[in-house]
């Protein structure tokens, strides 16, 4: 029996004794580390969940994965960057850097190609699904 998955556009991560909710397009990108993640914002922010990187790939389907360890948001993807040690490299707004896996290479340079413009807005090329009051803890 397959089970659905919800698409969630808002994560809710603890803080202290606090629960905050970051919207899934502020993400930058997550780390995989072991049964946890690290999420990176745009705002400079990280935060450690206690989700695997397979758990929030399922719930996060317009975030690519790059490599095992590695989620990122096209939106803020700013280019590839030439193969480094036979690693190639994706540049984020943030100027971080991420590795891309040797067989995913193909995949995401293709995808870059087809991403739309910088100036389109992302919800126009079916990237974005619509909200929900969906969130994951």
């Amino acid at each position: 029996m397959q089970t659905a998955h919800t698409t969630v556009h808002c994560l809710a991560v603890s803080v202290g004794q606090m629960v905050r909710y970051v919207p899934a397009s502020l993400i930058l990108r997550i780390e995989g580390y072991g049964n946890y993640s690290w999420i990176y914002t745009k705002n400079g922010e990280r935060y450690l969940v206690s989700k695997t990187l397979s758990y929030l790939e399922l719930h996060l389907p317009f975030f690519w994965r790059v490599h095992k360890s590695h989620l990122v948001n096209p939106q803020y993807i700013q280019g590839c960057i030439a193969s480094v040690r036979r690693n190639s490299l994706l540049r984020l707004n943030n100027n971080q850097s991420v590795t891309v896996a040797r067989r995913l290479k193909a995949t995401v340079c293709r995808l870059l190609k087809e991403k739309p413009h910088p100036k389109t807005p992302i919800e126009q090329v079916g990237l974005v699904v619509p909200q929900s009051n969906h969130e994951i803890r």
